[in-house]
């Protein structure tokens, strides 16, 4: 009986220390986006941030991993100009900033359609809970400098 019991608590020993554990926290937001000097709602961000973490066993530290993604939707916003030759000059970039240090996250450029509507996708393997606030800047393309440029055109509180 004793051999026996052994070898159970071996195997449940075994299973433990094997059995993955997993725990997920996911957070979604979402800004209206106003012009400067309006409460006209032209756009919209969608922000979802994760974290996912796993431990494989009890000698193991756990592994996390960090995912967020953010999509901006834009209505009726100016024409972008254009040189002689067609091509743009001017583009719309995104900004996520953090009000308490001052640090704007640039997520990336983009154009409007005939409609005037623009769209843009964000993915990162970050988590953006110190982020507070959507901006969309208007800036020379190609543009020299890495930070926002003083034309906002958009821009919105994330609502948590």
């Amino acid at each position: 009986m004793g051999k026996r019991r052994i070898a159970i608590i071996s195997v449940i020993a075994l299973l433990l220390i094997s059995v993955s554990i997993a725990t997920a926290l996911t957070e979604r937001w979402t800004a209206n986006l106003t012009t400067p000097d309006s409460t006209k709602i032209v756009g919209e961000a969608s922000i979802t941030s994760s974290i996912n973490m796993f431990i494989t066993s009890r000698n193991e530290r756990a592994k996390r991993n960090f995912q967020g993604s953010i999509t901006i939707d834009t209505k009726n916003l100016p024409k972008l100009k254009k040189n002689s030759k067609g091509a743009l000059i001017e583009v719309y970039e995104a900004w996520l900033v953090d009000s308490d240090s001052g640090y704007k996250l640039s997520i990336g450029l983009f154009e409007i359609d005939k409609q005037s509507q623009g769209t843009l996708s964000f993915r990162t393997r970050a988590y953006f809970d110190e982020y507070d606030k959507v901006v969309i800047t208007k800036e020379p393309f190609p543009d020299p400098d890495p930070s926002p440029s003083s034309i906002v055109v958009l821009s919105g509180d994330i609502i948590k």
